[in-house]
């Protein structure tokens, strides 16, 4: 009796804990994913780069993800067993949704890795392939894709019961015949993990190679661009200020007449001088500019790496589960994964997954950091009256029942 009493609290007080770490990481995802979209729809420098659309996208998946996610969430921490609680229609599309978010969300990152391999190691090219109207059609087809690859959800999610009526759960059902069901399963999920896993995983480790090799490479043709034209301008500009007598003589001698005035030499001085320095300045400048474009793409860089890290890493447990041990690679299943509790790890690293995308670019991307301070700002000045104003409504309301009190006591004493 005792040890079914400390399951149960130990039970409980999972739980809790899953609860609360769940609602907090959807909430924070969610908040996040829509200053996401909010900031680019809202900025129109940060609407013109196709990058940005494209992370909308993800941003739009994302939270699809989380809200599709609450009904599983509430649904595991309030059964002991993760139990489904909701009808057939409701397992066909919530699970069908959040498969077609997860389908859309991976070939986005995969449209944005392209997008951003041809802008750099093809510039040339990139006008052309990287149009508005390639973007809508490529947009387009994504959805197209993932809806039709989402189909065998719809079509084979049931709800299976135990034969003690006691547990309900949300499954493919490909046959009621179990060698033909797991044969099934198998191809299914083997074409699955194919075309939105080991495929686009592949394809960005090759393609954030090359964008790599190609940024090291323009970055050191600008240093030594740059080394040799800042020696070039200091031997001139030394030469310059230390013999100009030497600098006037030798522009004399090759560009000027020998009848020429003698002011004329003194201008044509001054003019050779003020080039030179106009000449560094706009050195300078185009330095600065290249490198401050080169840091901007390797920012991006950086955070569209991260993101996709995050991504594989989440969904990594499910598909070393269904090579190793649902293929029957390996014959003896752990006993922990099949427990309640390793669905409940794997939902939560996708939940994570989802919400630490904003969390990502915030760290990685000035401008983003800029837009979602200026929303917030915005949202705290519109809500301050607001509450300022309730605030002094309750206060009145609390000073006139104090005198209404008040005056009771005294009649009272009368």
């Amino acid at each position: 009796m005792n040890q079914s009493t400390d399951d149960e609290s130990i039970f409980l007080n999972l739980n809790y804990t899953l609860t609360l770490l769940f609602s907090t990481i959807a909430l924070i995802g969610m908040i996040g994913n829509i200053l996401v979209i909010l900031s680019v729809c809202i900025d129109l420098r940060m609407k013109r780069s196709l990058t940005n659309r494209l992370i909308v996208h993800v941003a739009c998946c994302d939270l699809i993800i989380l809200l599709f996610n609450i009904p599983d969430l509430i649904q595991f921490v309030s059964s002991r067993n993760g139990n489904w609680i909701l009808n057939e229609i409701s397992c066909k599309l919530i699970r069908s949704i959040l498969v077609l978010a997860q389908y859309a969300s991976v070939l986005t990152m995969c449209m944005i890795t392209i997008e951003r391999f041809i802008g750099i190691v093809y510039p040339l090219r990139s006008k052309l392939l990287l149009s508005k109207k390639n973007l809508r059609q490529m947009a387009l087809f994504i959805w197209i894709f993932a809806i039709v690859c989402t189909s065998p959800n719809f079509f084979y999610l049931r709800v299976i019961e135990t034969d003690d009526h006691r547990t309900r759960h949300c499954f493919l059902v490909y046959s009621k015949d179990s060698i033909e069901h797991q044969r099934r399963y198998i191809i299914h999920k083997s074409i699955e993990s194919t075309i939105f896993y080991f495929i686009p995983l592949l394809l960005q480790i090759y393609c954030y190679i090359r964008i790599s090799i190609e940024l090291c490479r323009v970055d050191q043709t600008l240093t030594n661009s740059y080394v040799f034209k800042k020696n070039e301008v200091d031997d001139d500009a030394e030469f310059d200020v230390d013999n100009e007598d030497n600098v006037t003589s030798r522009i004399t001698m090759i560009d000027s007449p020998s009848n020429v005035p003698k002011h004329s030499f003194v201008d044509l001085k001054r003019n050779s001088y003020s080039t030179i320095i106009h000449f560094k300045i706009r050195e300078e400048k185009q330095r600065k500019n290249n490198h401050n474009l080169l840091k901007s793409r390797r920012s991006v860089i950086k955070m569209l790496v991260v993101v996709v890290l995050i991504y594989f890493i989440s969904f990594s447990p499910q598909v070393l589960v269904f090579i190793l041990f649902q293929t029957n690679a390996i014959r003896q299943t752990p006993k922990f994964i099949e427990t309640p509790y390793f669905i409940a790890f794997t939902m939560l690293l996708v939940t994570i997954s989802s919400a630490s995308n904003p969390i990502v670019y915030t760290i990685f991307c000035y401008k983003f950091r800029l837009s979602f301070s200026k929303i917030l700002r915005r949202f705290c000045f519109c809500i301050l009256p607001f509450l300022k104003s309730s605030s002094h409504h309750h206060s009145t309301t609390i000073q006139q029942f104090q005198l209404k009190d008040n005056y009771l006591q005294q009649q009272q004493r009368r």
